[in-house]
């Protein structure tokens, strides 16, 4: 089943989008994914100045979703931002850091990923030592899900069977 969704109005560089192709899936595995998710975008902007000066406040921002089954597209559909940890309010500016940080990081690190040959061996070793334990975690999880998708603005990472999609810029 794709999963090429329409955008809505308020796709943008502020919001992390992490689309399922099923509503239906493993608890185990979602809340996997949560977890490592919000580390991994957390590790990533507190690796920014801005982050880090955010982060070191008492009461730091925090990583807020919703979630929604998009109607006549099956699927379920969760939508990431940092909001004021008192108020709720968004914070698109930490947001779109953090995100913009994430993404980078996560494709850099898919590309540097050796290709499999037959009977599933690496046809060269990892480039660069490979990827932080953070991002291999999101990786792994990633690859529990038939077929996911992350996106931010027009970036998109696709992970369907055994085959992965970077898309955007």
């Amino acid at each position: 089943m794709a999963i090429d969704h329409k955008p809505r109005e308020d796709d943008g560089p502020s919001t992390l989008i992490l689309r399922l192709a099923s509503a239906t899936q493993p608890a185990s595995a979602l809340s996997s994914l949560l977890r490592t998710l919000q580390a991994a975008v957390r590790e990533a902007v507190q690796a920014t100045p801005e982050g880090a000066q955010r982060f070191a406040e008492a009461t730091h921002p925090i990583l807020l979703t919703s979630m929604r089954e998009p109607e006549g597209e099956g699927g379920l559909e969760l939508r990431f931002y940092f909001a004021d940890h008192a108020s709720s309010t968004r914070q698109p500016e930490l947001s779109e850091t953090a995100f913009a940080v994430f993404m980078d990081t996560l494709g850099q690190a898919l590309k540097a990923q050796p290709q499999r040959m037959l009977w599933d061996a690496p046809s060269r070793p990892p480039r660069g030592g490979g990827p932080s334990p953070r991002i291999r975690q999101v990786w792994d999880d990633l690859g529990r899900f038939r077929n996911v998708t992350l996106s931010v603005g027009t970036r998109r990472i696709t992970v369907s069977g055994g085959s992965v999609e970077i898309t955007g810029s």
